[in-house]
């Protein structure tokens, strides 16, 4: 087997049992965080990231479906299920009557910062018995591959695979 394949088995098999042992180190119930499917998690993340760096007034759904890699159509069917839980509001565009900006809800910003402590926690836990040297080597191997993956997005050398639906291609 090769490396890059025994490495993806760890990472993928890791993610998936860091989400499932998390309900162990929070007060929060777990059931509450699992209501938010991963896609809309990456939906409302994307909110929060586009509105504090860019508009706090909120954002068009066409700037959000670029940011998160997804069809306006498929990115409006997330917004509308994460409105119908009131974690975002639709507020009409000042400038035009036609438009519609997208924004956390005070809920949704409280649900958000919810999720975030709740990982944070059990990464907190998980970590607490491994030496700081070998942290700090875990921690420059994450971001390596974080500055990798970040660097083929922006070459465009990443082609979404066409088996994904509501994934735009390039």
């Amino acid at each position: 087997m090769s490396r890059g394949k025994k490495i993806c088995r760890l990472l993928f098999g890791t993610v998936d049992d860091f989400r499932e042992c998390s309900g162990n180190f929070n007060e929060c119930p777990a059931a509450e965080i699992a209501k938010v499917t991963l896609g809309q998690l990456r939906v409302l993340k994307a909110v929060y990231t586009l509105s504090t760096n860019e508009n706090i007034q909120g954002i068009m759904l066409k700037t959000l479906a670029a940011k998160i890699n997804l069809t306006a159509g498929a990115a409006s069917i997330i917004v509308d299920s994460l409105v119908k839980m009131k974690l975002l509001d639709r507020l009409p565009d000042e400038n035009d009557r036609r438009a519609v900006k997208i924004r956390l809800s005070q809920y949704g910003a409280e649900h958000f910062q919810r999720h975030f402590n709740y990982f944070t926690n059990t990464m907190d836990r998980l970590i607490s018995d491994i030496p700081e040297a070998e942290l700090d080597i875990f921690e420059k191997i994450l971001s390596r591959l974080h500055s990798n993956i970040s660097s083929i997005l922006e070459e465009g050398k990443c082609v979404p695979s066409s088996g994904k639906q509501g994934r735009k291609t390039k």
